[in-house]
């Protein structure tokens, strides 16, 4: 509180990245205690750095995956912990967020500051925390944490071989031409009817953006979710020439869109904006 404070003072110029693991940005917790408001008091200039949030889990939480932490969390609901920096603090938002789109009750710890939840965590006696990567990527890496996934919308570069959490949901089809949403809690949402003959689909990096491959109308379409998990629209992304529909979608880290088509033996490579960046010829596929 401090801190932001004199940041304040010296000048609406400066631009203060404070938002690291203190609620003192949050007016909802704070209001009429700050002499600022969080929003409005400062401008930006540039952004320094981005540090994604990652979910970590200890020894005391003896899962392998993602998928296990959170069927570890519905059988017993209210017993996995989750220790944060603080009420408010973007660790403890990233834990209620989790828990209410995935439905499941976690048990919050708030802690004042980031130090005493990793002891605690290495310690066995705190299951979990969505930390900042910066502040336990020494503990994952010399094997005393494990990370189950980040939230960022590409992988890290740091831990690239940890999952995001995007990649914990999947597109899948029926013969009847329906699509639907599978989400790591088991739900499965219905997102789209009478897709003439669906024949593939893949989720962009971040999770947000279906595509989908229509062979009857020799077309991909991208199909944008709303944050509730409905649709917005569905746009055409690109329709190939020649006589052989697409067949089977991929889309990598950098959004790069992935076709196959089994008929001609290459695949198409596309960028987010639906422009070709090159063709992979003679292409042994299955």
């Amino acid at each position: 509180m401090a801190a932001a404070t004199t940041v304040c003072a010296i000048g609406r110029w400066i631009h203060a990245a404070l938002r690291r693991h203190q609620p003192h940005d949050d007016p909802g917790l704070y209001a009429g205690r700050v002499k600022f408001d969080a929003v409005r008091s400062f401008t930006p200039l540039c952004t320094v750095a981005t540090s994604p949030t990652v979910l970590v889990v200890g020894p005391g939480l003896p899962v392998k995956s993602l998928a296990d932490c959170m069927a570890r969390a519905r059988k017993e609901p209210g017993h996995v912990t989750a220790g944060t920096a603080g009420v408010g603090s973007s660790g403890h938002f990233a834990t209620e967020m989790f828990a209410r789109a995935n439905g499941l009750r976690i048990n919050h710890v708030p802690y004042k500051g980031a130090a005493p939840v990793v002891t605690d965590l290495m310690g066995g006696q705190l299951d979990s925390s969505f930390a900042t990567l910066g502040s336990v990527l020494p503990q994952i890496r010399s094997g005393k944490l494990k990370a189950l996934a980040v939230a960022s919308p590409r992988r890290s570069v740091l831990l690239p071989e940890v999952s995001k959490f995007a990649d914990a949901w999947y597109g899948v089809h029926d013969p009847r031409g329906r699509l639907y949403c599978l989400r790591p809690n088991g739900q499965i949402h219905l997102l789209l009817r009478n897709v003439p003959s669906p024949n593939g689909v893949a989720p962009s990096p971040d999770g947000r953006v279906p595509c989908l491959s229509v062979t009857l109308g020799n077309c991909v379409w991208r199909v944008p979710l709303l944050p509730d998990g409905g649709i917005s629209k569905v746009s055409q992304f690109f329709m190939p020439y020649g006589p052989s529909g697409p067949d089977g979608l991929a889309v990598d880290e950098d959004e790069r869109l992935m076709v196959a088509n089994p008929g001609l033996g290459y695949v198409w490579v596309f960028n987010a904006r639906a422009e070709p960046e090159r063709v992979l010829l003679d292409v042994e596929l299955q």
